[in-house]
């Protein structure tokens, strides 16, 4: 997943950065930092947001 697919997924889901964090058990500088491109995206935030995703659908 490229940072930008994260902003906009994140974005589309109507969540803040905070609020993803928690969703990923992480906090928000991480997410930040994933967004900006500075720290590799672990495997598991697809995965998460996948499940977010079909939440919201």
């Amino acid at each position: 997943m490229r940072s930008r697919d994260l902003k906009d997924i994140r974005e589309e889901l109507g969540l803040t950065q905070q609020q993803l964090a928690e969703a990923l058990h992480t906090t928000r500088v991480s997410v930040a930092r994933y967004e900006a491109g500075m720290r590799r995206i672990p495997g598991v935030v697809s995965v998460v947001l996948n499940q977010l995703r079909r939440k919201t659908a």
